[in-house]
């Protein structure tokens, strides 16, 4: 089963150690595992699955968007599958009604890693330049 939990004190070793193993976080200064903890933010969480975190998430109000970061875990820890099921399954789904619910505009992620866009864009992200994505186009439909 996949859900979203509290990211805890508890999870802060494991935090920083998949940052440090990061390629495309570990030097910048900015990335500190204690913002990733509930309570950061307007929303963080752990997405986990029956086997574990599957990657840690913190969710900012930026204007009229909702910034979303993400820390995965070090390639070879969490599998391309389980994160993909548990991405699809929990995911997605949670932060496109937490958007809704809050009523923004849209979702905006920062990347540089050519494997993270491409998936993003599949699931409807798209550039609006300067390494940022946003999905649905900067619209989403209040409910």
């Amino acid at each position: 089963m996949v859900k979203l939990r509290a990211t805890i004190e508890s999870d802060l070793p494991l935090l920083t150690e998949w940052l440090k193993a990061d390629p495309w976080h570990k030097d910048e200064a900015r990335n500190d595992p204690s913002t990733l903890l509930t309570g950061k933010g307007l929303l963080s969480f752990c997405l986990c699955d029956d086997e574990g975190p599957l990657c840690f998430s913190r969710l900012d109000k930026e204007g009229e968007l909702i910034r979303v970061a993400v820390q995965f875990a070090p390639e070879g820890t969490v599998s391309k599958r389980r994160l993909i099921v548990g991405m699809m399954k929990s995911f997605f789904p949670a932060i496109k009604q937490f958007a809704v619910d809050q009523k923004a505009e849209g979702l905006i992620y920062e990347s540089v890693s050519p494997t993270l866009i491409a998936f993003c864009d599949k699931q409807g992200f798209k550039s609006v330049g300067d390494n940022q994505y946003v999905w649905p186009n900067g619209v989403i439909q209040h409910v």
